[in-house]
């Protein structure tokens, strides 16, 4: 389960956490959160000095919560870029290495220090328009940040909706399967150097094997068709022991979305199926209030989900698929996994 990595020049990282360097937000996920954080030095003796000395910020931050995500790495910046977690990363500094993270120039600071802060909200009320449906809530236009969600860096979706394939429209249309080829369409990017992975977990699919199969066909294949990158999608369908996992959640790299009632919100239309509600975060909203932030919220809904995932999994590659116990992917040796599990 990928927590988030953060680099920068070892200097400039004892500047934000000493506040030398005005990131407020920067300086509380240092602090506060449980990322790892990996500091650039010059050489081999400035790194066995930084780990011998107990007054390095870092070695002060990791005595102060002593868990193995916070215990700092000081390294080379020349080191091999495969140590680098592509997919939850964050580097601050003016030299970037070349990631596919999110980076912060310390010359543009306070524009950058709300880089992963911020929300969108929005009611919706049955059988209402809401003409754009997915995508008037989304954007990747920086200009339209003002009226919806401006997406941060995405290439893993993980969506948890126990229920989403239940309601059927009055077109005999599975409004699961119409919402989630929109939405995915609509928070995907354009183009991306990697290939998107997205895995979708239910419980309530009251499909056969042979249903599944065709439904699950019928989302890849659209995307397959919309986008020119390679795609990873996997549905697993899984009714055991799901008491725990109610919440309907939508989690990627740098944001979380819930409902109160499904991600199956919109008819053919774009009117609302039914009174709901959405709550779309950047992982470190208001981090600097008290309380758990959206990214210690999503490792703990990640934790769970991958194991419903890996007994799903190792389940349905071992055992003749069923109703109700459910695996399906776009590849074909099946040993590939979603990146955020």
């Amino acid at each position: 389960m990928p927590i988030l990595d953060f680099y920068g020049l070892k200097k400039d990282i004892n500047k934000v956490i000493s506040e030398d360097i005005r990131l407020p937000n920067i300086a509380a996920i240092l602090k506060k959160e449980k990322i790892k954080v990996c500091a650039y030095v010059d050489n081999q003796e400035e790194e066995a000095i930084a780990q011998a000395n107990p007054e390095e910020p870092l070695n002060i931050r990791f005595r102060m919560d002593p868990t193995e995500q916070k215990r700092p790495t000081f390294m080379k910046k020349n080191l091999n870029e495969s140590i680098f977690n592509s997919f939850r990363c964050l580097e601050i500094g003016s030299q970037i290495v070349n990631l596919n993270g999110i980076q912060l120039n310390l010359g543009l600071t306070l524009e950058y220090d709300e880089i992963l802060y911020g929300c969108f909200e929005k009611n919706f009320k049955k059988n209402k328009q809401y003409p754009g449906g997915w995508s008037s809530l989304f954007t990747h236009n920086e200009k339209e940040q003002d009226k919806k969600f401006w997406m941060p860096k995405s290439n893993s979706i993980v969506i948890n909706d126990n229920y989403i394939f239940n309601q059927i429209s009055r077109k005999r249309n599975n409004l699961g399967l119409l919402n989630l080829t929109k939405i995915f369409e609509v928070i995907m990017p354009e183009t991306s150097s990697d290939e998107f992975h997205i895995t979708i977990i239910t419980s309530a699919a009251n499909w056969m094997p042979d249903d599944a199969k065709r439904n699950f066909e019928s989302i890849s294949s659209a995307l397959e068709n919309k986008f020119k990158y390679p795609i990873f999608i996997e549905l697993v369908i899984w009714g055991r022991s799901l008491t725990e996992n109610h919440k309907r959640m939508l989690i990627s790299n740098y944001f979380i979305a819930t409902t109160d009632k499904g991600f199956d919100l919109f008819n053919e239309d774009n009117s609302a199926y039914d009174t709901n509600d959405i709550l779309i975060r950047r992982i470190f909203h208001d981090v600097r209030q008290p309380g758990e932030s959206p990214y210690q919220q999503s490792l703990v809904r990640l934790e769970l989900l991958s194991k419903i995932y890996n007994e799903a999994k190792a389940y349905c590659l071992r055992v003749t698929q069923t109703k109700g116990m459910i695996y399906l992917s776009n590849n074909i040796d099946k040993n590939k996994s979603n990146r955020l599990l």
